[in-house]
């Protein structure tokens, strides 16, 4: 079904699979083939979003598709990244005068 570590473990604890057998399970796949099938999969999407111009959308986009289908957030930031020269960081939420906020900051690594 092509999901990520995070989605395969949740969804055997939903079956209540036991801690001991996810782990057995998840060493069973190699990582060559995890890593193929995680860059076959954002190419796909990357194809199917490449009528959105915007980049920030497309960013988000990916991202989403990444992450619901259980990705690790190393492996999909760093694809995100690839996509232009900017890469963007995200601070934590934080709370003032009964507000919430929260930061982006993009920065330029090919400087």
């Amino acid at each position: 079904k092509k999901w990520g570590r995070n989605r395969i473990v949740n969804e055997l604890k939903m079956r209540q699979i036991s801690i001991y057998n996810i782990k057995i399970a998840l060493k069973e796949i190699p990582d060559s083939e995890y890593f193929k099938t995680f860059d076959a999969l954002a190419e796909k999407r990357l194809k199917q979003l490449a009528a959105e111009k915007n980049l920030q959308k497309k960013r988000k986009k990916l991202a989403d598709y990444l992450f619901y289908r259980g990705w690790e957030p190393e492996m999909v930031y760093g694809k995100i990244s690839e996509i232009s020269k900017w890469e963007y960081i995200y601070l934590e939420p934080y709370r003032h005068k009964s507000k919430h906020y929260s930061a982006l900051f993009r920065i330029n690594w090919s400087k």
